[in-house]
């Protein structure tokens, strides 16, 4: 296969999946769990869908977000298996004793390091990330959740110490915005952790995860996750390897629209409705007052399909029932998807301001999301009547 380098043909072509009809278009999907063991029929060796080699789709899947993040990709059953089994390994593996969270981190990947036996501390950018040793893993989520502010990924890198040759492992989780938005391996990260059921699914249907690690001694740390993966069970099914395949076709035209479209939005929920006194904050990091922005303007291609508002006064204890109100965004958790979501992520993480509603901005117009974010503020106030 040719070389490329371009998000939108890697996407399409990037990974042809088994040996289809000569002249399909489309990779077949196959859904068979084991194989004949018969040379003449089965020379690839297949054996057991769980075993290495054995689901091409998954193989495929796993060619195509590797080149896209600029390394290699082992996929799993959901992003939270992923999670775990890195941070499993880590901990196995790797001898890492400790994992720091910037900013708190995600609350279910916190739970995920105390069952893989790490303890777990929260340091902030510029105290304690220079005091991390070579026993400790340094979790960045980036954009992070829920309010969407943007790491410096070389920056927290370069305070790291070396003790002996040895020091602290970056772990990027960058669900908010994979490849082709950001690269973070290109920008230091030890290993990326996606979960696939987001932005690179797109919709709403296929549940996986991946971890990618840098080209440069892959060999190892990818034989192990795999091995890991293959003990635990942690293998995605045949359909939703497929329906990823099928779904990193559009990742390129999808997100460039999503950015877009959610950028429009995020400056207009900042002007005309923060101005109005319907939102108090908008958290999204192309606009210039918000954390992270000069960093995002480096390292992000687009500043992403996610944004954040805090209700205004007037609204304070409304938040949920304006998200329940909306009718074009879907009151729905999950992200990344075609459909515009909206939630009150306050349902499922305490620590977060009951005001707060967490946007993910699908494919549909702009005027549309605009009208029904209005008639969701105007309903309330006629409730209140």
């Amino acid at each position: 296969m040719a070389a490329y380098g371009s998000a939108g043909t890697i996407g399409v072509h990037g990974a042809p999946t088994g040996s289809p009809p000569a002249a399909a278009v489309v990779a077949p999907l196959t859904l068979s769990v084991t194989y004949r063991q018969d040379g003449r029929v089965n020379p690839e060796g297949r054996v057991y869908a769980r075993m290495p080699g054995a689901m091409p789709a998954r193989e495929a899947a796993e060619r195509t977000v590797g080149r896209l993040e600029g390394g290699r990709a082992v996929m799993f059953g959901s992003g939270q298996a992923a999670t775990f089994t890195l941070l499993h390994y880590l901990a196995r593996a790797d001898g890492r004793r400790r994992v720091a969270f910037l900013r708190s981190g995600y609350h279910a990947t916190r739970h995920a390091a105390e069952l893989a036996g790490l303890d777990v501390v929260d340091v902030t950018a510029r105290e304690g990330v220079g005091a991390l040793g070579p026993a400790d893993v340094l979790w960045l989520e980036t954009p992070n959740n829920p309010y969407i502010e943007v790491d410096d990924i070389a920056a927290l890198k370069a305070q790291l110490p070396h003790a002996g040759g040895k020091r602290c492992v970056v772990c990027v989780d960058n669900t908010f915005a994979p490849a082709p938005i950001q690269t973070c391996l290109k920008d230091g990260a030890d290993f990326v952790v996606t979960s696939g059921t987001k932005v690179l699914n797109g919709h709403s249907d296929g549940m996986c995860g991946f971890i990618t690690v840098p080209p440069a001694g892959a060999d190892g740390a990818c034989r192990a996750l795999v091995q890991s993966r293959t003990t635990m069970g942690n293998s995605p099914g045949a359909m939703e390897c497929w329906l990823l395949v099928r779904s990193l076709k559009t990742l390129a035209v999808r997100v460039a629209q999503q950015c877009a479209t959610a950028h429009r939005l995020a400056e207009w929920l900042h002007t005309d409705l923060r101005h109005a006194g319907l939102i108090r904050e908008v958290y999204y990091p192309g606009l210039p007052h918000c954390a992270g922005h000069e960093t995002a303007k480096r390292v992000m291609n687009g500043y992403g399909s996610m944004l954040a508002v805090e209700v205004g006064d007037k609204y304070a204890d409304k938040a949920r029932e304006i998200a329940e109100r909306c009718e074009v965004l879907t009151n729905a958790t999950s992200l990344g998807s075609v459909e515009s979501l909206v939630e009150w992520r306050h349902q499922w993480d305490a620590s977060v301001s009951p005001r707060l509603l967490r946007v993910s901005v699908g494919v549909e117009a702009l005027e549309d999301l605009q009208q029904d974010i209005l008639r969701a503020f105007r309903a309330c106030c006629t409730a209140r009547l």
